[in-house]
């Protein structure tokens, strides 16, 4: 009886703590380094040619964002317009 006790305690504690290190590679993976840099292969307009272009994860979010904000601009630029002008 102590000798099932111990093997099930022994395999809680395996369990738990292979547990803890699954969870922290999948911390490390939901939060990637945001200096690394991802290049990717591009269209370019008016060429068949495609263009490799490099950037930070970092770099590439910001531009992201700057790519909205603009859009949302223009978008409200064109709602706000008086339509009989």
């Amino acid at each position: 009886m102590k000798r099932i006790a111990a093997t099930v305690a022994l395999g809680m504690l395996f369990l738990s703590s292979t547990g803890i290190a699954a969870g922290a590679a999948e911390d490390k993976k939901a939060r990637p380094d945001p200096d690394e840099v991802i290049c990717k292969i591009e269209d370019q307009t008016n060429t068949r040619f495609k263009k490799k272009v490099c950037m930070t994860r970092r770099d590439r979010e910001a531009l992201a964002e700057a790519q909205k904000r603009d859009l949302a601009e223009m978008v409200s630029r064109s709602v706000m317009r008086d339509p009989d002008e």
